[in-house]
């Protein structure tokens, strides 16, 4: 037993010699005798080396610290370098998209009629001016103020009054009818590629004019609140300024309100208030801010709200003198900035061709 034990530690000794020589310039890793390796010291790093065959160094070596075996290895080299990513050429915003109809193109970045304050002053007194001539001329009827309408001939019928329902109940569908008019002509615009500022101003032209002529030729047969003529001729005046609502919803949309004031009024007070009595806690600089930005507001909304009440008083005194022929000032008026503004839109448009 003992001699075919020492023949087999004999053949195994001489075959493992064999095998290292035949492995020797082959493409496996050498092999070396335990006497050959040392001892690491903890604190040393230790390095997986790439197989001695290989004809170039690896660039991707890991280094492992003796604190760092338990929570994984740390790269010393990168693997790769990776893609750097450029932020984009257009705000987040403009990638997402704006809440606009499909197919319309962007507005002028231009601010119609020079500034927002004088446009929204004149058209504030346009509205006024028209308001208060349809009031004096049209036995109590609002063709600007149409929730007057409403409460007038919510009244009427509780009250079985038939005067002047017919009137007060008439400008509510002539309204809608108005906007519906004025929103599909916009809608038509934009598909074409035009300015709808310019056509609604066109739109709102002819209507004036419209008004003022029915006013001028019926008002012979303007006798009662429930006439035809009265109907017809404040029908005119309604559509007129159902353009103008739609014109601060859509194309103006930013403004401060034009047609009905209480929302301006209900804004000039808070920041009055504001202005009178900032923040007693904040310091210095913040109540010099609080009342810069109130002033900014009050102009914004005050200054429509006065042009509101000068073209009501100046259509009380005209309308009072000639009757509806008063509205031809406001004709003459919105006709000037529609050609103001189909000037400058084909200036823009102009000058955008290569």
């Amino acid at each position: 037993m003992r001699r075919t034990g020492a023949k087999n530690d004999r053949q195994d000794g001489s075959s493992w010699a064999k095998h290292r020589s035949e492995t020797e310039g082959s493409d496996h890793p050498p092999y070396r005798k335990l006497s050959e390796t040392r001892l690491r010291r903890p604190s040393e790093p230790v390095e997986l080396i790439a197989p001695a065959s290989s004809k170039r160094p690896n660039p991707n070596a890991v280094t492992l610290s003796a604190p760092e075996r338990r929570s994984g290895p740390s790269v010393r080299e990168p693997l790769g370098r990776l893609p750097v990513v450029s932020p984009p050429s257009r705000p987040l915003a403009s990638w997402i998209g704006e809440p606009r109809t499909l197919g319309t193109p962007e507005e002028p970045s231009e601010e119609p009629f020079g500034s927002e304050l004088f446009g929204a002053t004149l058209l504030s007194a346009i509205a006024g001016y028209v308001d208060a001539a349809g009031f004096l001329s049209l036995f109590g009827m609002f063709t600007a103020h149409i929730t007057g309408d409403l409460v007038a001939g919510s009244a009427i019928a509780v009250d079985k009054v038939s005067k002047g329902f017919g009137l007060k109940i008439a400008a509510i569908p002539i309204f809608m009818a108005s906007v519906a008019v004025a929103t599909l002509l916009t809608r038509a615009v934009r598909r074409r590629g035009g300015a709808p500022i310019v056509s609604l101003l066109a739109l709102m032209t002819g209507a004036l004019a419209v008004f003022c002529a029915a006013g001028v030729f019926l008002r012979p047969f303007m006798v009662g609140p429930d006439n035809w003529a009265v109907a017809a001729v404040g029908s005119t005046g309604v559509a007129a300024m159902a353009i103008q609502n739609m014109l601060m919803r859509d194309a103006l949309s930013g403004w401060s309100p034009t047609t009905i004031m209480t929302g301006n009024l209900t804004r000039v007070s808070i920041h009055m208030v504001e202005y009178a009595f900032p923040p007693s806690e904040a310091d210095t600089l913040k109540r010099a801010s609080v009342r810069e930005e109130a002033t900014s507001h009050l102009l914004k909304f005050g200054l429509p709200l006065l042009g509101f009440v000068a073209g009501a008083s100046l259509s009380a005194w005209l309308t009072r003198k000639v009757g509806l022929l008063s509205i031809a000032l406001p004709t003459v008026v919105v006709g000037l900035l529609t050609l103001w503004q189909w000037r400058r839109a084909r200036s823009a448009a102009s000058d955008g061709l290569p």
